[in-house]
């Protein structure tokens, strides 16, 4: 359970960040790299085909002949429609991931040892040195940081999909991430195929609990396909041949 103490000093770590990060691109005259541009330009064309000129056979398009999940940068373009379409203005999504991440490093310390622990790991976490930088630079792979850490935190709280609330959850999640970037499977994988063999090994100690692990396990897995599968099946194609070129 999260005690006020912990909550208060994850919260006053967000808001540092948000100041921090604020007052520097503020005051920094900051040239985007290589790696953000063609972030800022997907997410320029999705905010002018949903609010600029509204075109949603345009944007199915751009989905499809996009190479980048779609996620992230949208999420950013109903964030410009309220704070601007500045590059500060965009980086400030990564705000709401700091926290997820914070809260899903806690919450794992938590369960696997204690609430000193949680809470240690989550401000070690807030000070780790790319995480810092990363927090105020526009690309995807912040917000992927964030959500392997909270779908390895509903993982673990799942108890190898016992539990079904959560790991329907983890399902919505396991989608979220795979439309934030293609590599969050591989991220997931090793914990994911663990709590697997987790499964097969309890069999004959828990048989009347197997099949509803499997039926969770399955459930889960079907909602993250639901959620991501419209995107990659627009979009196969151009990942097909980028993959073989």
């Amino acid at each position: 359970m999260l005690a006020k103490r912990e909550c208060v000093l994850i919260i006053a770590v967000t808001v540092f960040y948000l100041i921090n990060n604020f007052i520097w691109l503020s005051l920094t005259n900051y040239a985007c790299g290589h790696d953000e541009y063609p972030h800022l330009i997907i997410k320029l064309k999705i905010f002018t085909f949903l609010f600029v000129s509204p075109d949603l056979i345009g944007l199915k398009e751009f989905f499809a002949g996009n190479l980048w999940p779609p996620f992230y940068h949208s999420a950013t373009a109903v964030l410009n429609l309220v704070l601007g379409t500045s590059y500060l203005a965009s980086a400030m999504v990564n705000m709401p991931y700091l926290i997820i991440l914070l809260f899903s490093i806690y919450f794992i310390g938590l369960i696997l040892f204690d609430k000193n622990t949680g809470i240690f790991a989550a401000v070690l976490v807030s000070m780790y040195p790319m995480v810092f930088v990363y927090s105020r630079v526009y690309n995807p792979d912040f917000a992927l940081t964030a959500t392997v850490a909270l779908g390895i935190c509903l993982l673990i709280y799942s108890n190898h999909f016992r539990n079904s609330k959560i790991s329907i959850l983890f399902g919505f999640v396991l989608g979220i991430g795979m439309l934030t970037k293609w590599t969050y499977i591989l991220y997931l994988s090793g914990p994911f195929v663990y709590s697997l063999i987790h499964q097969i090994h309890l069999k004959k100690d828990e048989e009347t609990h197997f099949k509803r692990r499997f039926f969770n396990t399955v459930i889960a897995v079907s909602v993250g396909f639901l959620i991501c599968s419209f995107w990659y099946f627009l979009a196969f194609p151009v990942l097909y041949e980028r993959a073989v070129s």
